[in-house]
C-alpha cells in the first residue's frame, strides 16, 4: 500500500511539473502549447474509449457465463471473476497481489464502504479459516468490513465465526444471484 502512495505522490509531482511547463509555454509559445494540449486531450479521450471497450467486453463475457463454468476456474481467475462481478454490481474493485495478500484477494468500495474480500473457489465447504483471514486482513487494507465469497458453501463454524463481526458470507446461491443480477444489467 505504501508503494501506491509514493506513486501517487510522484504522479502528482509530475502533473505539477507538466502544468508549470504548460504555463511557461503559454507565455512564450502559444501554438506549440496548443498543439501539446490538443494531443493530451486526444490521448485522454483514446484512453477513456479503450477503458469503456474493455468494460463492455468483460460485461459481455459475464453475460454468457454459467455457474458450472465458475467451478472450473483456478483460484486466481476466480479472484478476478469476483472483482469483475462486483464491479458490474456497482463496486469499485482492486485485486490484491497474488502472494502475501494478508488474506484479502479483492478490495471493494461502494460509497463509504470499504470491503476486504476473500475469494475461495472450492469444491468442498469453506471453513472458518477463510473468515479469520478476511477479518485479520481488514485493518491492513483499512477496510470497515469483510466478505468471503465462494462457489461452494460454508461450514457451520465459518457461519458462527462471521456472525458477530462485520463479515458477509456469499455462498453458491448468493454468487448465482450476483451473476444473475450482472447478466440482467449487461
Amino acid at each position: 500500500m505504501a508503494r501506491r502512495r509514493r506513486f501517487r505522490a510522484s504522479k502528482t509531482n509530475l502533473y505539477l511539473a507538466v502544468m508549470l511547463i504548460v504555463l511557461i509555454g503559454l507565455a512564450s509559445y502559444p501554438l506549440v502549447v496548443g498543439a501539446v494540449l490538443a494531443c493530451a486531450v486526444v490521448a485522454y479521450g483514446f484512453k477513456h474509449l479503450v477503458r469503456q471497450r474493455d468494460q463492455q467486453r468483460r460485461r459481455k463475457a459475464l453475460a454468457w457465463l454459467q455457474l458450472h463454468e465458475v467451478d472450473t476456474m483456478d483460484g486466481r481467475t476466480f479472484e478476478y471473476f469476483v472483482a469483475e462481478l462486483m464491479a458490474s454490481l456497482g463496486y469499485t474493485t482492486e485485486v490484491t497481489q497474488a502472494s502475501r495478500d494478508m488474506g484479502v484477494d479483492v478490495i471493494a468500495r461502494k460509497g463509504s464502504r470499504r470491503i476486504a474480500v476473500q475469494a475461495k473457489c472450492y469444491s468442498s465447504a469453506v471453513s472458518g479459516k477463510a473468515v479469520g483471514e478476511a477479518l485479520a486482513g481488514m485493518p491492513h487494507y483499512h477496510c470497515t468490513e469483510c466478505m468471503v465469497v465462494t462457489n461452494s458453501r460454508f461450514t457451520s463454524a465459518a457461519i458462527r465465526l462471521a456472525e458477530p463481526h462485520p463479515c458477509t458470507l456469499v455462498d453458491r446461491d448468493g454468487l448465482a444471484r450476483w451473476l444473475h443480477q450482472a447478466q440482467k444489467s449487461a
